[in-house]
């Protein structure tokens, strides 16, 4: 139980390693911690969240549970598509796209043209 407590507090890196479960239920299991508070996500919940070997959780503790979240990281470099405000845009760009609100031009100058009002 003193591992369980360490890994409550700490939030550590896991390795995940085969263990015992019994399920109790949709949405709720119950997890053995073993030898270094190792604990193993049942392939059910790895394949529900598309976890795959190598991703990141984030771990924090909400009124006494621990919380889990896939996080992905983000190259530097590629960060500004993530912004909120580009994100809103792609989300715009996505709906006209939908609706049918596009134009299509048979080349640059025609597009240009187009933006220039002639």
């Amino acid at each position: 139980m003193r591992k369980a407590l360490d890994f409550r507090r700490t939030c550590g890196i896991m390795s995940l390693r085969v263990s015992e479960f019994r399920n109790l239920g949709v949405s709720q299991m119950l997890l053995r911690v073993r030898k270094n508070a190792q604990i193993t996500l049942p392939a059910r919940v790895r394949k529900t969240i598309r976890l795959e070997d190598g991703d990141l959780l984030d771990c924090e503790i909400e009124d006494g549970k621990i919380v889990l979240t896939p996080k992905k990281l983000v190259d530097k470099r590629d960060a500004w598509f993530w912004s909120p405000e580009w994100q809103k845009a792609e989300a715009e760009a996505q709906k006209d796209i939908e609706s049918g609100n596009v134009e299509e031009f048979e080349s640059v100058d025609d597009l240009l043209g187009s933006l220039k009002g002639e």
